[in-house]
């Protein structure tokens, strides 16, 4: 058995106790990245606009 964040919910898929569609993407970005992006968001973002801090 895999112990770890990522580990357990792979290893439940592997099991075949969890059916996963091969289409789904996650992305992972790194908190500093978040912060940063959320601050330039207020300081010079538009209103009403999204923006996307990983792939789509």
């Amino acid at each position: 058995m895999i112990e770890s964040f990522l580990g357990t919910p792979i290893q439940t898929i592997l099991d075949g106790k969890l059916s996963v569609d091969p289409g789904f993407v996650f992305n992972f970005v790194d908190v500093s990245d978040v912060a940063e992006a959320t601050w330039v968001a207020a300081a010079k973002g538009r209103p009403g606009e999204r923006y996307l801090l990983a792939n789509e």
